[in-house]
C-alpha cells in the first residue's frame, strides 16, 4: 500500500511542477479557459485526461512507469489504483467547476485551499488500501 502511494506521491511532485511551467510557458490553459475561477478545473481536467491516455498506452498507467515493476503488483492492482486515481481527478474538476459556478468566492477559496490538497493527500491512500485489499481482475 504504501509502495503505490509513494509512486503516487512522487508523480505528483514530476507532473504539478512541469504542468505548470509549461502553463506559464505557453499559456495553454488560458487558451482553452477564460475565467480563472475555472483554471483549477480546467487544471484537474488535464490530469484526468493525461492519466486515462496513459492508461491506454500502458495498461498498468501513469503511476506504475514511477518504478512500479519493483513492487511486483499485479496488473488488477495497478489498473484499479489507476481507476482511483482518474476518478479523484474528474471529482477533483467536476467540484472545481461546481463550487466555483454555486459559492460565493470566499467559500470557493476555502475550497480551493483546504479540501482540494486535502483530497489530494488522502484519497490515494485510500485508493491504495483499496486497491491492493480487493486484488479482483478488471
Amino acid at each position: 500500500m504504501w509502495g503505490l502511494y509513494v509512486r503516487y506521491v512522487l508523480l505528483m511532485l514530476l507532473l504539478l511542477p512541469t504542468m505548470a511551467v509549461l502553463n506559464a510557458e505557453f499559456s495553454w490553459l488560458s487558451m482553452l479557459v477564460t475565467s480563472t475561477a475555472l483554471w483549477p478545473a480546467a487544471f484537474f481536467g488535464c490530469f484526468a485526461l493525461l492519466f486515462f491516455l496513459v492508461s491506454l498506452i500502458q495498461n498498468k498507467g501513469l503511476p506504475y512507469l514511477i518504478w512500479g515493476s519493483k513492487l511486483k503488483l499485479s496488473t488488477a492492482v495497478w489498473r484499479r489504483f489507476n481507476l482511483m486515481l482518474v476518478l479523484l481527478f474528474v471529482a477533483l474538476a467536476w467540484f472545481g467547476w461546481l463550487f466555483s459556478m454555486l459559492l460565493n468566492p470566499q467559500l470557493w477559496s476555502l475550497y480551493k485551499l483546504y479540501a482540494q490538497p486535502t483530497f489530494l493527500l488522502l484519497w490515494p491512500l485510500l485508493g491504495a488500501w483499496l486497491a491492493m485489499a480487493r486484488p479482483s481482475s478488471i
